[in-house]
């Protein structure tokens, strides 16, 4: 046993770790005022490491750290712009290609290249988050009842008798039965009905309506389109099929998202058939992300909580605020206000 208690003391220094300090390393000595001689390197880090060949069915991808436009491109999630904006047109108004719900890429632009004008007063306006959230918060004011209602002690079902004397008890003094105190009692503080309303400026409205639908735009989540019933779906699932992605002759196509999670508002005129407005209502009503409006009932709010925001054409001139939206052309009509104005002149 003593033999044993000598050998234990040796094994455990030989087993305890060597401080760095004394430990001999390859080449120069990295610590700062100490110097070791260059020690020359091990048999085997010198023997040359067998590379197993890649086989020729495996391929790496660039695994290159993406960058600040990659990245952003990634969170808008399939929203790109049809518009560009030019220093030298910065003040003219913004050319902006048409798309087609019939078309099988209903967010590219139609193949003939035609374009509509945007006033630059309403879909160029810089962000203002405070005038978002004044819109924001004025709707959802607005939507609440302000119903709630609790019993007070004068309509809790107990008497007025006061429960023991206010004297000679030797206890707490107490009123009557539904003293907010005891348990049962009415509220001390009960709910009442209340007007949650608010007031917003018609203009702070106007220059938010402007500002969500210039964010849109400048995000690529707006489109704009001739008709909204050109694509003629006869029914529910035709239209699903047609906006969200899905297989185009063998290819997949991205559209406006993924048809469980569509999240699209249409936008019409309020000069548009009541026919039209219904049919297409009828096809996509089903579908709890899609919804109509028109551009009289729109609000900062509708335009922010639908990811996509299809506009008509008639729609754009009603919201830029041309009395003759949803007007036909009519050549002859056109030529009498041309001399009524053509008169006003030479007065």
């Amino acid at each position: 046993m003593k033999a044993a208690a000598r050998i234990v003391p040796a094994f455990r220094q030989a087993l305890l770790r060597q401080p760095v300090s004394r430990a001999a390393l390859a080449g120069p000595s990295q610590v700062r005022g100490l110097a070791t001689e260059a020690a020359e390197p091990a048999p085997e880090a010198s023997a040359s490491v067998a590379v197993p060949e890649i086989p020729a069915n495996l391929t790496f991808l660039d695994m290159a750290p993406a960058t600040k436009k990659q990245s952003a491109a990634a969170l808008r999630e399939l929203g790109f712009p049809l518009h560009t904006i030019s220093r030298a047109t910065r003040y003219d108004d913004i050319e902006h290609p048409l798309s087609s719900l019939a078309s099988d890429h209903p967010t590219h632009a139609l193949p003939s290249g035609e374009k509509i004008l945007l006033p630059r007063d309403v879909f160029n306006k810089p962000l203002r988050k405070d005038i978002l959230h004044r819109n924001v918060t004025w709707f959802l004011a607005n939507m609440r009842e302000g119903n709630q209602h609790t019993k007070k002690r004068s309509t809790i079902a107990y008497s007025g008798r006061k429960i023991r004397p206010q004297k000679g008890s030797g206890r707490a003094r107490l009123g009557d039965r539904g003293a907010g105190t005891l348990r049962g009692g009415a509220p001390i503080f009960p709910l009442t009905p209340r007007d949650w309303s608010q007031k917003l400026p018609r203009k702070v409205q106007e220059l938010g309506l402007r500002t969500a639908l210039s964010a849109k735009l400048r995000e690529g989540f707006m489109r704009i389109v001739p008709d909204l019933n050109e694509g003629m779906w006869p029914g529910t699932n035709a239209a699903i099929r047609a906006l969200g992605d899905g297989l185009v002759n063998g290819e997949w196509v991205h559209r406006f998202g993924p048809r469980p999670d569509l999240s699209i508002l249409f936008v019409h005129a309020p000069t548009k058939d009541k026919k039209d407005v219904a049919e297409f209502w009828r096809t996509v009503r089903n579908h709890p992300g899609i919804d109509m409006m028109s551009t009289d009932e729109v609000l900062v709010y509708d335009i922010l909580k639908y990811r996509w925001v299809v506009l008509e054409v008639d729609a754009v001139d009603a919201i830029a605020g041309n009395p003759f939206a949803g007007i036909e052309y009519d050549p002859a009509l056109a030529a009498q206000v041309e001399e009524m104005f053509a008169s006003q002149v030479q007065l």
